[in-house]
């Protein structure tokens, strides 16, 4: 019994297929396109081959150890032979189809040795790209891509290793006039895999976007973009638990610039943003925000402008949701070409579960400089009345993923004041690991504010951004005035010569309630002195000092700061500066102060038009808080170029020690490769 067939299966034989019209259609399309250029036409046109040999060594070694105590070290030296041939070529015509690939092996040899082990391995593996690019001149252009790579990728100012890295998906646009807009559409995986001393890399992302802009009239432009993000993430620190944490992201963006008035005297930019974020990991929660920024310029005139500006984010977490507004209304005018008035009214408002805070107020400054036969005095002042509603049920104030990057030893402050210590969470970008307060960092406190500094010890890299979240005390409810007043006096002598004078004076009224924090009146005063003298055409030296006094109500300190520099033009275009900085801080009310001396020499020259030479040392020491910091740095970077010839260098040293924890890292790369 044979099998029925329809009308449809019947007809095959005799009926194109759609494919077959499509492909019609593209080529005859194509035709009438370029049909001034049928030269450039045939099956199949190979039109350039070029490529690339490199042969680079890479050196990771890293020591850490206590002073007296035994060290732990470990040396990953790298060679790689790499040769990669790339051909550019089209099928038909360039406008139809056009092609530009390249593979390539790349040989590994790799040696590992620590004071627990060493290991050698040999590896060759394989590089390749490809752009596959259709109906260029079209205006319904499409690209297909795929990328395998091996490169050497840096996590931190310091580390740097291979990974492998396969990266492929499409790009396809529709341009005006087939479409009254332009559309653009991009989907991608990127899987990224690798692991150094500091880090492992195991990344999955997949992405796609859609982006619909218009402008019309003269400049006027409106842009929706479509985002939808996916992350599959291992990564981390190799010293710590890593769990495997899958964040979606999907966000919708609209940016619109335009421009009203007979003169386009007004300028309007708005952009609104939504995000969903939904992660499966325990700690964190799911996340949905809504962002909207919108600022409008007015210029009256050439003396006078002003702005109007309101800004709005909606933040909601399961049982927490936070709310923060604020409009600013301003204007500067400009009488005179020696006189600035300028001032501003605005209010911002803080909503989170059981905490209310408004703040209103107004603003206002005069500058006024005076010229003389050799140089110039600017005097300033300004006036500012805030007032403050603020209505709590709750003791403190969550905040959540606050961004902080952790460069070298240095402490950085949170955004909050009277943070809660045992509140605070460190995590990286990925969130797959949580870091470790005593081990990774340590939390530095003085008065109200609180600070993150990297332990050089620890899992956190030099370098690394972190999230941090933790929470701050509510203050209770109250209701109070805050008046500040500033003054200043900068004289200008022979355009070599700065010296100023700022004073600033901030008192808080409290007018009802109880604060369950203390009200902090600020009055600080500070005298500086800056110099910059050429000595010659060739001959340049300077520097600042400063002098601050702070006198508040909970954490006054003074501070002494000096700055010097010198800067010399040598011959073969060669610059060599030195500078150095002392700084000490006196904390009254904290033991945590800072003395603190820091130098740096560097040296850039080109003695010959084929090479280049840059040297660098910088050294760091500071004795004033708790624990002793010290940090010494040396960097070389050498370039030399002959025809298709290059070789390139760059190496760097660092020692950093915190109390009696020290941590000693060496990188080199070097890179000689020929293009033909």
């Amino acid at each position: 019994m044979g099998v029925p067939t329809s009308p449809r299966a019947s007809n095959k034989g005799r009926t194109p297929s759609l494919v077959v019209w499509i492909g019609l259609l593209i080529m005859l399309s194509t035709i009438t396109t370029t049909a001034a250029q049928q030269s450039d036409i045939g099956p199949f046109r190979l039109t350039d081959v070029s490529g690339t040999m490199a042969v680079r060594y890479l050196l990771d070694e890293q020591i850490r150890g206590q002073s007296g105590g035994d060290d732990v070290f470990q040396t990953r030296p790298t060679i790689e032979e790499e040769l990669f041939i790339r051909t550019q070529s089209y099928v038909y015509h360039p406008g139809f189809l056009n092609m530009d690939i390249g593979a390539g092996g790349l040989f590994l040899q790799e040696q590992f040795d620590s004071n627990i082990g060493d290991n050698n391995s040999s590896s060759a593996l394989f590089n390749m790209a490809a752009n596959l690019n259709f109906l260029s001149l079209k205006d319904y252009p499409f690209t297909l891509y795929y990328q395998r790579s091996h490169p050497s990728v840096s996590t931190s100012l310091a580390g740097r290793f291979l990974v492998r890295q396969t990266r492929y998906g499409l790009e396809a646009s529709l341009r005006e006039p087939l479409s009254p807009v332009l559309m653009t559409l991009e989907a991608f995986r990127v899987d990224t895999q690798g692991s150094g001393f500091d880090t492992s890399i195991d990344d999955i992302i997949d992405e796609a976007t859609f982006s619909v802009q218009k402008s019309y009239r003269a400049d006027d432009k409106i842009t929706l973009t479509q985002r939808l993000s996916n992350r599959d993430s291992k990564s981390g620190s190799p010293d710590l638990p890593i769990q495997q944490t899958i964040s979606t992201i999907n966000t919708t963006d609209i940016d619109a610039r335009n421009s009203f008035g007979d003169e386009g005297q007004f300028k309007l930019v708005q952009q609104a943003t939504y995000s969903d974020q939904q992660t499966t990991q325990d700690f964190s929660t799911d996340v949905q925000d809504t962002r909207y920024y919108g600022n409008l310029t007015w210029s009256h005139s050439e003396q006078t402008r002003s702005f109007y500006r309101y800004q709005i984010q909606n933040n909601r977490r399961p049982g927490i949701s936070s709310r923060t507004q604020a409009v600013q209304i301003g204007a500067s005018h400009f009488p005179e070409l020696n006189k600035t008035i300028d001032g501003d009214v605005h209010f911002n408002r803080d909503e989170n579960e059981g905490f209310d805070k408004e703040l209103a107020g107004i603003r206002g400054s005069v500058t006024y400089t005076r010229p003389f036969d050799f140089g110039s005095v600017q005097f300033g002042a300004g006036l500012s009345y805030d007032r403050t509603d603020q209505k709590s049920v709750v003791d403190f104030v969550s905040v959540f993923d606050e961004n902080i990057v952790l460069n070298g030893i240095t402490p950085v402050v949170l955004r909050n004041s009277f943070v809660i210590s045992s509140s605070v969470i460190v995590r990286n970008i990925p969130q797959t690991q949580v870091f470790v307060e005593g081990m990774d960092y340590r939390l530095v406190t003085v008065g109200d504010v609180t600070s993150i500094e990297r332990l050089v010890g620890g899992n956190i890299a030099d370098g690394q951004t972190v999230l941090v979240s933790y929470d701050y005390r509510a203050g209770g409810t109250m209701n109070f005035d805050t008046a500040g007043q500033s003054y200043s006096i900068n004289t200008r002598v022979f355009d070599y010569f700065n010296i100023y004078l700022l004073a600033r004076d901030t008192k808080n009224r409290l007018r009802s309630g109880t604060p369950t924090t203390p009200l902090n009146s600020v009055r600080n005063y500070q005298a500086g002195l800056r110099v910059d003298y050429p000595l010659s055409n060739n001959w340049q030296v300077g520097g600042e000092l400063i002098y601050t006094n702070q006198d508040e109500d909970i954490a006054p300190f003074t501070r002494d700061s000096i700055d010097a520099y010198v800067q010399v033009s040598l011959p073969w275009l060669s610059v060599f500066r030195a500078t150095a900085h002392k700084e000490t801080v006196d904390n009254k009310a904290s033991t945590e102060d800072v003395d603190m001396v820091q130098y740096r020499v560097a040296l850039t020259t080109r003695p010959w038009g084929r090479f280049s030479l840059s040297v660098d040392a910088d050294y760091l020491e500071d004795t004033g808080g708790s624990l002793r910091r010290l940090r010494r740095g040396q960097n070389l970077s050498l370039e030399w170029r002959y025809r298709q010839m290059r070789f390139v260098m760059r190496g760097q040293h660092v020692f950093e020690s915190q109390g009696v924890v020290e941590r000693e890292q060496t990188i080199v790369k070097a890179e000689l490769s020929r293009v033909f």
